[in-house]
């Protein structure tokens, strides 16, 4: 499997500055605050990054007392990720339910769901919008319920695999963020991110790294899907190439977008610990394979022993990397 190279130039069009994106007082999917602003990321026009079909994503500056006008849709399910402290969140119609999102909580909506929400707090708030739309005809099969995830209850998957595989592990402690807490899977998936406690639609999964000042991921390679990075506290260095010979940072609400076949890593270069969101976007089929170099895997085996390569398969990790011999920038 060899890998793909992008140029710093290239690798431009998939950054996304916070700082540098356009407010505005409305969205793609009918969004309005009564104060604030929404700020596009990811959209297939008039966002900082091209989107694959199917998906986008805004995040509404929420000051305190802002809310937004009821969103109802009929062909799309909305994910709703807390970037701040506290935020209400009002699902349903006369009665509505009410639900207080928290710092890196989530919460998902089925297509038809109607829902609003408020900042109630003293301090601005920020929230993730993502919306995937019905590109594989998948709510005509049964609507997903409304569903809430809260970041104190997710386990990690380094934790999740102790007792059915000690080797795994140890392996995805070493190579991955110290923690990473699946959150959100189509119900097909299967892998290092079965434990997740919401499911969504094919083509779209959520996991969230905590990582403490200088830990992060080794480089690795996403086979066919896009992962895309938003950093949520704290600053990360992503590197890329098969020498992580590129390299850019993030800021807090800074947003990449990886394609696929490149190496890639990231390290939390703050001095607190550091969380960064990880949307990884591909087919109904997505089985979302990633893969290392061997070196990587003889350094595992000499660490480890025997069986690192039997439980990196286990969890879909591929060790058939090999450094490319000519630039291939992926759709």
């Amino acid at each position: 499997m060899k890998t793909a190279q992008v140029s710093p130039s290239e690798m431009a069009n998939y950054i996304g500055r916070f700082s540098a994106s356009e407010p505005s007082p409305t969205d793609a999917s009918g969004r309005k605050l009564s104060s604030g602003a929404l700020r596009p990321v990811l959209a297939a026009d008039g966002a900082p990054v091209k989107s694959w079909p199917g998906l986008s994503m805004t995040i509404a500056e929420c000051p305190p007392g802002s809310a937004s006008n009821e969103i109802l849709h009929p062909h799309a399910m909305h994910t709703l990720f807390c970037l701040s402290d506290e935020l209400e969140i009002a699902v349903g119609g006369t009665t509505p339910r009410r639900v207080v999102l928290r710092f890196c909580d989530t919460l998902t909506l089925p297509p038809e769901a109607p829902y609003s929400f408020r900042n109630t707090s003293a301090a601005d708030a920020q929230l993730l919008l993502i919306d995937q739309t019905d590109d594989y005809g998948t709510h005509t099969v049964g609507a997903l319920p409304v569903s809430h995830a809260e970041f104190r209850n997710l386990v990690a998957y380094q934790d999740s695999f102790k007792d059915v595989n000690a080797i795994i592990s140890k392996v995805t402690m070493q190579i991955s963020a110290r923690k990473v807490f699946p959150v959100m899977i189509p119900g097909n998936l299967k892998g290092r991110n079965e434990a997740a406690p919401l499911r969504g639609w094919p083509g779209v999964s959520l996991s969230l790294c905590e990582c403490p000042p200088g830990n992060g991921a080794s480089p690795h390679m996403h086979v066919s899907t896009r992962e895309q990075f938003v950093c949520v506290r704290g600053t990360f260095d992503v590197i890329w190439g098969d020498d992580a010979e590129h390299r850019l940072e993030l800021e807090p609400l800074d947003f990449v977008a990886m394609p696929p076949g490149i190496m890639r890593g990231f390290c939390n270069t703050s001095n607190e610990m550091g969380y960064l969101l990880v949307v990884i976007q591909g087919d109904a089929q997505m089985t979302d394979t990633t893969a290392i170099f061997p070196e990587l895997l003889q350094e595992l085996e000499e660490k480890f022993g025997p069986g690192v390569e039997e439980a990196l398969a286990r969890i879909k990790i591929r060790v058939d990397a090999e450094r490319s011999s000519a630039p291939r920038l992926p759709a």
